[in-house]
């Protein structure tokens, strides 16, 4: 569990790092990195919940 709260709190910092160099910099590729963190964070979430899911299924 601790793991997983550490991805999160890193994800989160990483996205306001990622738009406050969008701001600063108004540079489009910021933005796509962030999508992209975005859609990494949303499948680690899906591995995560399937990861649980078997758990609770199997027992173990």
């Amino acid at each position: 569990m601790i793991v997983i709260r550490l991805t999160v709190i890193v994800l989160i910092i990483a996205a306001f790092i990622l738009l406050g160099l969008y701001v600063y910099s108004q540079d489009k590729k910021y933005l796509h990195i962030l999508k992209r963190l975005a859609q990494l964070a949303g499948w680690f979430l899906l591995f995560v919940m399937l990861l649980f899911f078997v758990s609770r299924v199997l027992r173990i």
